[in-house]
């Protein structure tokens, strides 16, 4: 069985972007991601502390009004495991069910 924690990163809205976003960016603060990512701030919000309590993307808060997001070690994992799911659903020729 597929645990909750991946059914709900999955599923929610946005998180596969964002992580796609920080590994490309490396490091960027709330603005930056949503100029990039076209939805709603709290979606964002939301995506954003899913994928930091599960490890997935670090908050740094270096000052009172400069915060930063960076993909974690795990994150980095994750996208890697992503990107041997797709490659494995391309090779399988596209069969519809």
């Amino acid at each position: 069985m597929v645990s909750e924690g991946l059914r709900e990163v999955l599923g929610r809205k946005r998180t596969l972007e964002i992580l796609e976003l920080l590994r490309r960016d490396t490091e960027l603060n709330y603005s930056e991601i949503e100029t990039e990512i076209p939805s709603s701030s709290d979606t964002i919000v939301d995506s954003l502390e899913l994928l930091q309590a599960h490890d997935l993307v670090e908050r740094q808060q270096r000052h009172k009004r400069d915060v930063r997001y960076t993909l974690t070690d795990q994150g980095e994992e994750f996208l890697q495991l992503i990107d041997t799911l797709d490659h494995l659903l391309d090779d399988s020729g596209g069969n519809d069910c």
